[in-house]
C-alpha cells in the first residue's frame, strides 16, 4: 500500500473513530427502548394467562354448581356454560402459543412453552375427571359427583392452576429482570460513552504516532547503512520492514544492493582461493557485474580444470615411464604396467593381454591381471575379432564404455565379467608403432 493510500486512511480511522462515539450513544438509546418493548411484550402474556385463570376458575365453579343441584331448567343451561367455556380456554391456550413463538427471547419461550405444556397435560387430567362428574351428575348420582369433585377433581384442578401462578410468575420475572437490566444499561451507555471518547482519542493518538515512526525509523536505517556501504564497511544486519509501499521498495533495493555487494566479495575471496565452485547469482539479465563475474569464474574453473588433467598425464606419463625402464621380464613388466595403471587411475579390475601369433591362428592370452578372480565360464584368451578384446585388438582402437547401471547392457563377454561394467577401457598398445598388434590390453 502506498504511503498517500496510508495517510488517507489514517484520516477516514479518525473519522470513523469519532462516528464510532455517536453509534455507541445510538446503540445504547436503542437498546434501551427495545428493553422497554420488550417488559411491554411480558405484560401481554400476564393478560392473557389472568383471563384463562379466571375461565378456568369459572369452568370449575360451574362443574361443582351443575353437582350440586337437581333443578331440569338450569342444568342445561350450566351444561352450554361449560361448553362455552371449554371453548374460550382452548382459544386462549392458542392465543398464548402463539405469543411465545413470536416471542424475541427463545431461551424464556422455551421455558414458558414447558410450563404450558405441563399445564395442558393437567388440564387435560381435569377435563377427563370433569367429564366423569358430568356423567354422574346427569344421572342424578349427585351424592357421587360431588365426592369424586371434591377429592379427583379438585385436585386436578389446583395443579393446572397452579402451573398457570408459576406462568405468571415467571413472566413477572422476567419483567423485573428487563426493568433492572433497563436501568443498569442507561448507567453503562454514560461510562462506556465517556471512557470510548477517551480511549478512541488515545488510540488515534497512538496510531499517527507509531505510523509516522514506522514511516521514519526504516529510511533512518537505510541512511545509516548506505553511509556504511559508500565508506566499504561491512554492514552488521538486514533491515527489517513488512509492507509493500514505497518504503518496502527502497528497502529491497537496498537490500539487494547489500547482498549483490557480500555476494561479489564471496566471489573474488572464492576465485582469490582457487575455488571456482562458487557461483553468483544474477540479480537480473542486466546485471553486468554479475554477469562478469560469472564469465570470469568460468574460464578460470576451465582453465584450472584442463591443466590439472594435463599435469595429472603428464605426471602419470613420468612414474609409467620411469617403471619401465631398463630391461625387464615380459611377464613383470605387464604386472607392473596394468597394476601401476589400475591404481593410477583408481580401476578395481585389470587385465593385460599378449599377442601369440602361433599357428595356425594368433590369439590373446591373458599374462598379468590386477585385482582379476579366473573363473572358469570366462576364457582367458580370444582370437583376433572375438570378443571386445578381440576386437580392439583387430582395430588397434581404444574403446570405452561409460553409462549409468541402468544403461549397461546384459551380458556382453569383455573378458572380466559375464556382465558389462559401467565403466570399461581396452586399449591396444602397439610396439614401435607396429601395424600389427603386439600388447593390447584392458583394466
Amino acid at each position: 500500500m502506498k504511503i498517500h493510500s496510508k495517510l488517507l486512511i489514517n484520516t477516514v480511522i479518525t473519522f470513523i473513530c469519532l462516528a464510532c462515539v455517536g453509534s455507541i450513544s445510538l446503540y445504547y438509546t436503542n437498546h434501551v427502548a427495545n428493553m422497554s418493548l420488550l417488559i411491554s411484550e411480558e405484560v401481554i402474556p400476564i393478560l392473557k394467562i389472568n383471563d384463562l385463570k379466571a375461565i378456568a376458575s369459572d369452568r370449575w365453579l360451574a362443574l361443582v354448581e351443575h353437582s350440586g343441584i337437581s333443578d331440569h331448567e338450569i342444568t342445561p343451561k350450566l351444561e352450554a356454560e361449560i361448553i362455552k367455556l371449554d371453548k374460550q380456554i382452548k382459544e386462549h391456550l392458542v392465543a398464548i402459543d402463539n405469543i411465545y413463538t413470536l416471542h424475541t427471547d427463545k431461551d424464556e419461550a422455551v421455558e414458558h412453552e414447558q410450563t404450558l405444556s405441563i399445564f395442558k397435560d393437567n388440564w387435560q387430567q381435569f377435563q377427563q375427571i370433569a367429564k366423569k362428574i358430568l356423567t354422574l351428575s346427569k344421572d342424578f348420582a349427585k351424592e357421587d359427583a360431588l365426592h369424586l369433585i371434591g377429592k379427583d377433581g379438585k385436585e386436578a384442578y389446583k395443579k393446572a392452576i397452579t402451573n398457570l401462578d408459576i406462568m405468571i410468575k415467571q413472566h413477572r420475572d422476567d419483567t423485573k429482570t428487563l426493568r433492572d437490566n433497563a436501568l443498569q444499561a442507561r448507567w453503562d451507555a454514560a461510562i462506556i460513552i465517556i471512557l470510548s471518547t477517551f480511549l478512541i482519542a488515545l488510540i488515534v493518538l497512538v496510531f499517527i504516532n507509531r505510523f509516522s515512526h514506522k514511516l521514519l525509523t526504516p529510511l533512518l536505517l537505510v541512511n545509516s547503512h548506505l553511509k556504511l556501504l559508500a565508506r566499504g564497511k561491512k554492514v552488521p544486519e538486514n533491515i527489517e520492514y513488512k509492507g509493500n509501499d514505497e518504503i518496502a521498495e527502497i528497502v529491497l533495493s537496498y537490500t539487494n544492493l547489500k547482498n549483490s555487494t557480500e555476494d561479489t566479495i564471496k566471489q573474488a575471496k572464492a576465485v582469490a582461493s582457487g575455488d571456482y565452485n562458487y557461483t553468483i547469482e544474477l540479480r537480473s539479465e542486466e546485471d553486468r557485474l554479475g554477469q562478469a563475474l560469472y564469465e570470469m569464474t568460468n574460464v578460470l574453473r576451465e582453465t584450472t580444470i584442463k591443466n590439472g588433467t594435463q599435469d595429472w598425464i603428464k605426471a602419470g606419463q613420468a612414474k609409467l615411464n620411469e617403471l619401465i625402464r631398463g630391461e625387464q621380464d615380459v611377464i613383470i613388466l605387464t604386472k607392473n604396467i596394468i597394476s601401476f595403471l589400475c591404481e593410477y587411475v583408481n580401476s578395481r579390475v585389470g587385465l593385460f593381454y599378449l599377442l601369440k601369433e602361433d599357428e595356425p591362428q594368433p590369439y590373446l592370452q591373458i599374462v598379468s591381471s590386477y585385482a582379476y578372480t579366473k573363473d572358469g565360464e570366462r576364457p582367458n584368451k580370444y582370437l583376433l575379432g572375438e570378443g571386445l578384446v578381440g576386437q580392439v585388438a583387430l582395430n588397434k582402437k581404444m574403446l570405452t564404455f561409460n553409462q549409468t547401471v541402468e544403461e549397461c547392457p546384459a551380458i556382453i563377454r569383455s573378458g572380466l565379467a559375464n556382465a558389462m561394467p559401467c565403466n570399461l577401457l581396452l586399449l591396444p598398445c602397439l610396439y614401435e608403432n607396429s601395424d600389427s598388434p603386439y600388447r593390447p590390453m584392458q583394466f
